[in-house]
């Protein structure tokens, strides 16, 4: 490895690029190549028919593949940029559906407990509902039992004293 190309590639590895992404690139250069190898050869034969230098158009060539690497380094920045700002908001959606799943689990204990709670005031409201009707026939039966047996009517007898009598002289 030439002294020089071992630091860059250290330096690609840092900022983030993998080598699939600088084998890719590398076959982007390789297919330019080759492409601006059939165009040499167009060029080489208009110069022979025609007289015009080559070495200007291969020249623009490089320099286009340069920019366009270059602005393909850029679109990939901005798509990681992106993709940043999108895992960002993901985590924000991911905390709000976690929160929601946690009022949800909240909100379900809540109406297991209030349906305990409903079931168990049902049954009580029976039961005091049941015991109301053994209550009421146990009074009736004692007042009826009672209401058999003899009673002796006591009439009440009032007395009437005059106080003020002997001083009248009725006394």
């Amino acid at each position: 490895m030439q002294p020089v190309i071992g630091p860059a590639l250290s330096s690609l590895f840092q900022k983030g690029i993998t080598e699939q992404e600088i084998i890719k690139i590398n076959q982007m250069v390789n297919e330019f190549e080759k492409e601006e190898e059939e165009e040499e050869i167009n060029v080489n034969d208009e110069n022979i028919n025609g007289g015009n230098s080559s070495n200007v158009s291969v020249k623009c060539k490089k320099t286009s593949l340069l920019l366009e690497i270059k602005n393909n380094i850029k679109g990939y920045k901005e798509i990681k940029a992106k993709i940043k700002d999108m895992k960002e908001i993901y985590k924000i959606l991911q905390t709000k559906v976690n929160d929601l799943y946690k009022q949800k689990n909240e909100f379900s204990e809540i109406c297991k407990n209030t349906t305990l709670i409903s079931n168990s005031t049902e049954g009580n409201l029976s039961l005091y509902k049941e015991l109301e009707g053994r209550f009421n026939k146990e009074i009736d039966k004692k007042v009826k039992s009672i209401s058999k047996q003899s009673i002796a009517v006591l009439l009440p007898i009032f007395i009437i004293i005059d106080k003020n009598a002997k001083k009248r002289g009725k006394i």
